[in-house]
């Protein structure tokens, strides 16, 4: 006579497989979210960026733009 077949452990391995894929999904995502906040600049970088250039206070009439 046949074995009948353990469809409980066949669920349970799927089930597994399936958990420690996710696992490995999450994990690539985070260690790719933390290599792109590594690669951009900070806010907080000692380095600030250049102000927009204003005219002068004593030029009533601002910059000259191409006429």
């Amino acid at each position: 006579m046949a074995r009948k077949p353990n469809y409980n452990f066949e669920k349970r391995r799927k089930e597994l497989a399936r958990k420690e894929k996710q696992e490995q999904k999450r994990s690539r995502k985070e260690r790719d979210t933390s290599d792109a906040d590594t690669d951009s600049p900070s806010s907080n970088s000692p380095i600030a960026p250049n102000p927009p250039s204003e005219p002068a206070a004593d030029d009533p009439k601002g910059p000259a733009v191409g006429l």
